[in-house]
C-alpha cells in the first residue's frame, strides 16, 4: 500500500479495481476522485479526504487510552473502603464477622433456636440500614439451617422523658436523644422481650442494662430467660458476667480485640476465625477469667450491687 500525503493537507485516495471485478463500486468510487486497483492504494493530490477513515478512531483511541489508563493507576492506589477504619463499609463488615461468629456459636450451643438480634433504634448512634443488614445477615450465615432468625428488634425509648428534660432545661427536647444506654434499662427490656416471646436468644448489640441484676431476681415463669449473646456495647463487671455465664443467662460476649491469645471457639472455620481474631476476642466461661485478669478494662463498672451471697 503506497500512501502520497499533499503539500495542502489533502489526501487523494485512488482505488483501481482489477480488470474485471466490482467494475460498479470501482466507478462509485471514480465518483468521489478514488478507484481501487488490485489489493494496491494509490493517492493523488487534489481530492477531498474521507472523513470515515479508520485513523480517525485511531486518533481518537490515542486520546482516550492516557486518559482511562490514568484513572486505572488512581483506583489501584485509592485506598478500598473496606480498609479504612471509620468507614461505614469498614464498620459493616467487621460487624458482619463477628456476628457470623455469634451464629456458628449459637447453632453448636444451642441449635433450632428462635434468635432475635437486638440494636439500637433508628434515629440513635449505632444502628443504620447498612449495619442493621450485616448484622442479620451474620447470624444467618452463622446459624445456617440451625436456627431461625425472628428479626430485629429496637428498644422503645421511653415515654415522658423528654418532656420531663424539656421542663427541666426549659428548651424543646423533642428531637434529644441521649446515649441508648442511658435509658436502656431492663424494663426497656423486658418490654422488648414480651414482643417477641418466642424467642429463647437474643443477641444483643447495645449490651446489657446497667441494671442486668435484676435478670437474676426477675421470676421468669412458666418460661426460662432467653441466653444472651453480646455482640456489641459494653460488657459488665467481669464478676457479674462470669456469675451470669455460670448461670446460663450469658452465654458469650464479643469484645474489642486487647489478647494474643486464641479465644475463638473450636469449629469456626478457619478464614473466619483470623478475620474475626484480627479484631475481636471471644469472651466465654472458658477465656473469661484470663481476659479479667490480664485486660480488666474490657469490662464496665455495673451493675452497681453486690452478688448474690454464695455466687
Amino acid at each position: 500500500m503506497v500512501v502520497t500525503y499533499t503539500g495542502n493537507g489533502y489526501i487523494d485516495c485512488e482505488f483501481r479495481q482489477s480488470k474485471g471485478r466490482n467494475n460498479r463500486r470501482a466507478r462509485n468510487m471514480e465518483t468521489h476522485g478514488s478507484t481501487q486497483r488490485g489489493n494496491s492504494l494509490h493517492c493523488t493530490p487534489g481530492a477531498e479526504p474521507d472523513t470515515r477513515r479508520p485513523s480517525e478512531r485511531m486518533l481518537w483511541a490515542a486520546r482516550v487510552l492516557p486518559i482511562l489508563a490514568v484513572l486505572v493507576l488512581i483506583r489501584a492506589c485509592w485506598p478500598d473502603p473496606e480498609d479504612e477504619p471509620g468507614s461505614m463499609a469498614a464498620m459493616a463488615a467487621r460487624l458482619r464477622v463477628a456476628a457470623t461468629v455469634v451464629g456458628e456459636t449459637i447453632a453448636d450451643q444451642c441449635p433450632q433456636s428462635k434468635v432475635l438480634i437486638l440494636m439500637p433504634p433508628p434515629g440513635w448512634d449505632g444502628h443504620n440500614q447498612h449495619l442493621e443488614r450485616s448484622l442479620k445477615w451474620g447470624v444467618k450465615d452463622g446459624l445456617g439451617e440451625h436456627g431461625r432468625v425472628l428479626g430485629v428488634a429496637f428498644p422503645r425509648f421511653p415515654e415522658g422523658v423528654r418532656d420531663e428534660m424539656s421542663q427541666k432545661t426549659g428548651r424543646d427536647m423533642s428531637t434529644w436523644h441521649p446515649p441508648v444506654g442511658d435509658w436502656f434499662t431492663f424494663p426497656v427490656l423486658q418490654d422488648v422481650l414480651e414482643r417477641f416471646p418466642e424467642a429463647d436468644v437474643v443477641v444483643s448489640a447495645i449490651g446489657l442494662p446497667r441494671d442486668c441484676a435484676k435478670l437474676f431476681a426477675t421470676d421468669w415463669q412458666p418460661s426460662l430467660p432467653p441466653t444472651f449473646f453480646i455482640l456489641a456495647g459494653p460488657l459488665p463487671r467481669a464478676d457479674f458476667l462470669e456469675l451470669a455465664m455460670t448461670k446460663g443467662v450469658v452465654a458469650a460476649a464479643v469484645a474489642p480485640q486487647r489478647a494474643t491469645l486464641r479465644t475463638v471457639p473450636a469449629g469456626i472455620p478457619a478464614k473466619l476465625t483470623n478475620a474475626f481474631e484480627k479484631r475481636f476476642c471471644f469472651v466465654c466461661p472458658d477465656t473469661i477469667g484470663p481476659l479479667a485478669y490480664d485486660y480488666p478494662d474490657l469490662f464496665g463498672d455495673f451493675p452497681d450491687v453486690e452478688l448474690p451471697k454464695g455466687e
